[in-house]
């Protein structure tokens, strides 16, 4: 609010008119769609929908001032946005396919750029950090953050796009009445089974009967309501400080996928090393090999 108060971008200016104490200013509407998403309290299509805002007015502005060369996400008319929910209940096309391997590439071409600018972040974050600091370096500086953070918005914004069907799948089957496979396993009825123990023998019934110590009193079901009201776990369906968030591994995964990708495709001497070793271990240890042992 005070930085709109003071009206310190304008759409009839260029980055180069911006003062270079005020360039970082711009990441505010970024870091606002960041935090937003971060948010667990609020109902998550809301979040996910003010985060989205939030990361598109900061690529808007971003793309205003020409800060790098890179393009807008297009948001989808309301035409195509029909086309698409009835179109997602269908076979994926040959045309689904190309399109799925076109965004590959520019996630590809999106993640060795983000690296190289990560590199060149860190050595000017060295200088910015010494006392007296030139102007040209502190410019470089927030330039490039405001870069890295182009590249990170577009990501977020790829993955709030993959999200949002989810959840609006989900909205149509609560208000239709029909459960989500989570709430299926909330409401499921509290078995009334007491837990026993199965003995091989009698012999070891006798040792282990009705009055050992390790006998469980209660059931799994039960035990989790009692650490829930100790505070130790969730309840159903909310999230304990410290988790990681729903596909961070599965995000994780693909981020080292399209690093080692990319360092194939930049003839990186190490992943080429570890790449001949393993052929090389592979020639002389046939599959099969190994422990054979106890093999009749």
């Amino acid at each position: 609010m005070m930085i709109n108060d003071l009206n310190l971008f304008s759409t009839n200016e260029e980055i180069e008119e911006v003062a270079s104490n005020e360039l970082r200013y711009l990441l505010l509407p970024g870091l606002l769609g960041y935090i937003v998403n971060k948010n667990t309290k609020l109902e998550r299509m809301e979040v996910v929908k003010k985060s989205q805002a939030y990361y598109l007015d900061f690529l808007k502005l971003c793309k205003l001032y020409q800060v790098c060369d890179f393009d807008l996400p297009k948001q989808p008319s309301a035409s195509e946005e029909e086309e698409r929910k009835s179109a997602s209940a269908k076979p994926p096309r040959q045309e689904d396919f190309i399109l799925m391997a076109d965004r590959r590439k520019v996630k590809m071409e999106r993640f060795k750029k983000q690296k190289e600018t990560e590199v060149r972040l860190k050595e000017l974050y060295d200088k910015v950090k010494e006392e007296h600091v030139d102007d040209e370096i502190k410019r470089e500086y927030y330039m490039t953050l405001l870069t890295g953070w182009i590249h990170s918005s577009l990501e977020e914004l790829d993955s709030i796009k993959d999200e949002l069907p989810i959840l609006e799948h989900m909205a149509k089957m609560r208000i239709s009445g029909a459960k989500t496979p989570t709430e299926e396993k909330l409401v499921k009825p509290k078995s009334t089974f007491r837990p026993f123990i199965l003995t091989k023998d009698a012999l070891q019934k006798q040792v282990i009967g009705a009055g050992y110590p390790s006998l469980p009193t209660y059931s799994v079901e039960e035990w989790y309501d009692q650490q829930v009201e100790a505070g130790r776990l969730p309840r159903p369906g909310e999230k304990m400080p410290g988790m990681p968030e729903p596909g961070a591994e599965a995000r994780e995964y693909e981020r080292q996928d399209l690093e080692k990708e990319a360092n194939i495709q930049d003839d990186d001497p190490e992943t080429l090393q570890k790449a001949r070793e393993w052929d090389d271990w592979r020639d002389d240890h046939r599959r099969g090999w190994g422990n054979r042992q106890n093999m009749g």
